[in-house]
Formats: structure tokens, sequence, C-alpha cells
């Protein structure tokens, strides 16, 4: 619980003005985080997410040339974004709020997916032969542009992510995003999922993995991965809530609640779970069913109504 603590109040910190955020993020995350990410490679959970997302996009027909995907959120490495652009000859587009792009973690991710291709992933032998290929390229790539070339991708920087600056209203077949919607502001989270339902077409997806867990957990493996359960808005506004982590504390019945408002219709959902005895639940949470309190991790897919 030490470790919880001190890693909020850290954050906080970090997060009092525009100088400490900039050092975070340049110093924190884009050259020290840049350094452990190239040195700790493609990790289980990387390959997990993504043969999840391989296997949803092929189940609901996305997976195929000239389909339109918007990944929002794109981070550090546009992994989940250009995966799939292996297997087809999808057009992409990827947004976020800040560049935060590490080619040399970003390269080490694909060489080393190379090597998974045919045993964790059940591929058949042409598409393992089609991602060969344009993985022998990107490792030949320069930069992150010649990348989007090989790949016929886009990038672009929103920094009020509000889908302002993405053209093609009702023109995308699929949004995706991993682990990012909870880390939209709780006010602003419904202009978001309007943007996204307005850029889709009539019948198109969005598949979304959202991380419900407490983030402030990531760095204190003793504490409860939803510690968070336990706070009011009060305190945890007052002593945990901050810019830099900030996560929304939105559950799963809410996010599917909040889609549902857009014109967006529930095809599939699965999720992880934790083992919430003994667990404090403060009144503001008390109303949820158990599925909202044990749910850790939620991935869902969602069609836009005709």
């Amino acid at each position: 619980m030490i470790k919880y603590v001190l890693a909020a109040q850290f954050l906080r910190v970090m997060s009092l003005n525009t100088v400490t955020k900039k050092f975070y993020r340049n110093v924190m995350g884009n050259i020290y985080g840049a350094r452990r990410r190239a040195k700790q490679g493609l990790t289980v959970a990387y390959v997990e997410r993504s043969k999840l997302e391989l296997k949803l996009l092929k189940q609901y027909g996305l997976l195929r040339d000239s389909a339109k995907m918007l990944e929002v959120g794109t981070g550090w490495v546009h992994f989940f974004g250009l995966f799939p652009c292996l297997f087809a000859g999808l057009r992409v587009v990827l947004s976020d709020v800040w560049d935060c792009r590490q080619f040399e973690a970003f390269q080490k991710f694909f060489e080393q997916l190379e090597s998974k291709l045919e045993c964790d992933y059940g591929l058949e032998p042409e598409e393992v032969s089609q991602a060969r290929r344009i993985l022998a390229r990107i490792q030949e790539a320069k930069s992150f542009e010649d990348v989007y070339q090989t790949m016929n991708a886009e990038y672009i920087v929103d920094p009020g992510g509000r889908n302002t600056l993405i053209e093609g209203d009702g023109s995308f077949d699929v949004v995706v995003s991993f682990h990012v919607l909870e880390h939209v502001r709780r006010n602003d989270v419904s202009q978001h999922l309007e943007g996204y339902a307005r850029l889709l077409k009539p019948g198109g997806f969005q598949i979304h993995q959202i991380g419900i867990d407490d983030h402030l957990a990531h760095y204190d493996t003793s504490a409860h991965v939803k510690l968070y359960l336990q706070y009011s808005d009060k305190v945890w506004k007052r002593w945990f809530e901050n810019d830099l982590q900030y996560f929304n504390r939105i559950q799963l019945s809410e996010w599917i609640s909040r889609f549902e408002a857009t014109g967006m219709e529930l095809m599939h959902s699965e999720y992880s779970e934790c083992d919430i005895t003994g667990l404090s639940i403060h009144p503001s949470f008390a109303q949820l069913g158990e599925r909202d309190l044990k749910c850790t991790m939620p991935t869902i897919v969602l069609r836009k109504k005709c």
C-alpha cells in the first residue's frame, strides 16, 4: 500500500503544471520508457491482445482489403493499429493526443513477432508468408513515415482527442482501441463516443478493450487490482487522481450504456475478473452488480445500427 500512495503522490506532483508534465512525458516516457520497451520487447500481453484483435476482426468480416480502420490512442509502438495490416490491405488512420512514438521499440516488437506467427496465431501458410514479406520491409524502414507508406497508414496528432482532425464521417468500417478509453476524462467520454459513432458507416463496428482495473496498483503489486472501489469521488480526487495517469473509474455496465446511447448495439463481450472477497466497497459503488465489481478488463464489440 505504501508504493500505491507514493506512486499517486509522485504522479500528482508531475501533474502540477505544463513544465512538470512535459518533463514526465519527454524524459520518463519518451527517453527512459523507450529504452525500457526496446529492451523488454514484445510481451505476452501484447501477443494475447493482438490474437484477440485478429480473431474479432476476422469474425466480423473486417479483415479485408480496402476496409478502413481508425485506431484511437495508438500509443508508443502503433502495435494494434498496424498489426492487422500484415494480413490485409487495410487503410488505417492512427490517432493520438500527443506524439509518443518510439521507433526502436516498434521495430523490436515487430521483429520478435515474426517468430510467433506460426505457433501462437494459428495462421494459414499464405497468411504467414504475406506477413513476413511486410515484416521484412518494416525492418528495412528508417522511420515511421516509411512504415506508413508500406502499410497504407496515416498518423494524426489530435491534442483534444475530440476527432475533429479526422476526416470521413460515415466512412470507417471499424474503430478500435486497446487500453485507451479508461484514460478519457469522465466528462468528455460521451463526446468521444459520439465522435466514433459519427465516423462509422451504418453497420460499422467498434472493438475496444478497456482497462478498468486500478492503474495505481500497477506500481504496487500488493494492492488490490480494484482498490479504488473503496474511495469516494471526493477522496479519490483529493488524494489519488492525477492528469498523467488519469483513469475515469467507469465500470462495464456504464460503458455499454454510454455506447448504446450513441446508436451502437452490443454484439460481443468478454472480460477478466478478480476476487473481491474482503474488499471494502464505498457506498457510491455499492449499487453495482457483481459483474461490474469483479470486472477488470472487458473487451466489447459493438455495431452501429443501420
